[in-house]
């Protein structure tokens, strides 16, 4: 669950159904900002901040982080089989 959504589950409370109404909105609000209408695919916006997000983890934690292409993928699968 990305910080994002959790902001989002804080704000709902159990006061009433406009408050249902008002979270199920944000949540739909934010689908649109991160997807491209046409496609439904992730947008660059979207692209960009979990880039952000995924080499922060990779410093906090000293995990390494991987670029992976579509070369890196079939490469691994022609090794497979």
């Amino acid at each position: 669950m990305s910080p994002e959504d959790m902001f989002v589950e804080k704000l709902y409370c159990p006061v009433g159904e406009s408050h249902c109404i008002l979270f199920d909105e944000v949540r739909t609000l934010r689908k649109q900002v991160v997807t491209d209408p046409l496609t439904g695919l992730f947008n660059v916006r979207h692209f960009r901040k979990s880039l952000e997000h995924e080499l922060e983890r990779t410093r906090r934690t000293g995990c390494h982080f991987q670029k992976v292409t579509a070369r890196n993928i079939k490469s691994r699968l022609h090794s497979l089989f």
